[in-house]
């Protein structure tokens, strides 16, 4: 089974901040897929899609840079 990751989980995976991820998503930039549980209002991120994500965003020079994370 695929593990599910939170917020934080992503944002360190990423090596950003917390906030700097929640940024992004409230103004609708690229970020990894999730999906969202209304009822707790909590975001889950499964691991496979992140890693899918990161690959998504490489350029021909390599891995993108910590904090311009597209």
């Amino acid at each position: 089974m695929d593990p599910y990751l939170n917020d934080q989980q992503v944002a360190d995976f990423l090596g950003i901040r917390l906030k700097t991820l929640q940024n992004r998503i409230s103004d609708g930039a690229d970020v990894p897929p999730y999906i969202q549980l209304a009822t707790l209002k909590r975001r889950f991120y499964r691991l496979s899609d992140v890693h899918a994500w990161i690959d998504e965003q490489k350029t021909s020079g390599g891995a993108p840079s910590a904090g311009r994370v597209r």
